[in-house]
């Protein structure tokens, strides 16, 4: 049975629930997960078709009529023109699986009132059956699986229904068992404050990348980032509000810099790394420049922290240095450790004679 996955990359950001923190090269493991779901769900009740939505928890609103679902996996015929799709919460079987949080049925599609026949347009495919159950875990619904035509004659029956029921509260542990292992693995490397990488991960990974690189013979790109004015943030209204400045320093870096692969992390302080596999200096010039305008262009602490900060509407005070430094230009012909320790020193000088042209100018 051929299954279709989203890709890798696109995956990861499904597996940020409630009980998990950062993206993570683990995420070949959520496909494998979805595609043995799949297997499993065809096993005990055969079918021609089926399907995983689930929402998306970096956009994900309270109301679930305000959300929309994603086919992450697929198998049937044309399975992958429905998989990386999003499905609006108003019309279609799943959908109406999600706001209910209740199984549904049907041997009559043409006559139910939840079926939207658009999804049998764009897949080529005619639905005469289809079974969806709701994905929980601990009440919170992620999304909803779903079989299409029952190979057996008389459609789907109610003892189907009770068994993918059961099937899908397995599945639901299982997820939740994912996700604990997720954190678990990841709680190591997170720094705190920012939830980016922390410097030891940044070391570790930085080496992988280098090495990767000289084996595939392509570029990567570090760059050093330094906040501009932020000891002025601590000086004028303590070290509360300079630490929310760099959660949300680091929240914008995460927003910003969508590469694939990338490497983001907090090296200490008021410095932030970015590594970017495969980019080379004109990319990462790319990536700097939005990620100083996004910096330069916040507005920090816009909502009250708790009794100790108010509101302060910080704008325009905090703007940052960047330097860059890459694989190519700079240590293709040295052993891998003294690789990542240049590349660290030209992006970090780089990054201080940004600073100095920055504050000529003011």
């Amino acid at each position: 049975m051929d299954i279709v996955t989203l890709p890798r990359a696109s995956l990861e950001g499904f597996l940020d629930r409630k009980k998990s923190i950062l993206t993570f090269d683990a995420a070949v493991g959520f496909e494998e997960y979805l595609r043995k779901v799949l297997t499993l769900a065809n096993e005990f009740v055969p079918s021609e078709a089926g399907s995983i939505l689930l929402d998306d928890p970096r956009v994900k609103l309270h109301h679930p009529e305000a959300n929309t679902l994603t086919f992450v996996a697929s198998f049937g015929t044309h399975a992958d023109r429905l998989t990386g799709r999003r499905m609006g919460i108003g019309r279609g079987i799943a959908s109406h699986v999600y706001r209910s949080k209740a199984p549904h049925l049907t041997n009559h599609p043409e006559g139910d009132a939840f079926f939207d026949p658009e999804w049998d347009r764009i897949s080529e495919f005619r639905t005469r059956s289809l079974m969806a159950i709701p994905v929980l875990i601990e009440g919170s619904i992620l999304g909803a699986l779903e079989l299409v035509n029952a190979r057996a004659p008389e459609g789907y029956t109610e003892a189907d229904q009770r068994l993918i029921e059961l099937f899908a509260d397995y599945t639901a542990l299982s997820m939740q068992s994912l996700l604990d292992a997720r954190r678990a693995s990841q709680i190591a490397m997170q720094d705190e404050l920012s939830t980016l990488y922390n410097d030891r991960y940044f070391h570790y990974e930085l080496t992988h990348i280098l090495l990767r690189a000289r084996e595939a013979g392509e570029d990567a790109a570090l760059l050093f980032l330094d906040l501009d004015r932020f000891k002025t943030i601590n000086d004028s209204y303590g070290h509360l509000a300079g630490s929310q400045c760099l959660r949300e320093v680091g929240l914008l870096i995460r927003d910003v810099v969508r590469w694939p692969g990338g490497l983001l992390a907090r090296y200490g302080g008021d410095e932030f790394t970015i590594v970017l596999p495969r980019a080379g200096r004109e990319e990462a010039q790319q990536v700097a420049a939005r990620v100083r305008e996004a910096v330069a262009g916040h507005t920090f602490l816009a909502r009250p922290l708790g009794f100790s900060v108010p509101i302060l509407n910080i704008r325009g005070v905090i703007g940052c240095s960047i330097g860059i430094a890459t694989y190519r230009e700079n240590v293709v012909d040295l052993p891998v450790e003294a690789q990542k320790d240049i590349l660290i020193r030209e992006a970090d000088q780089d990054m201080y004679r940004r600073k100095g042209e920055n504050a000529g100018r003011r």
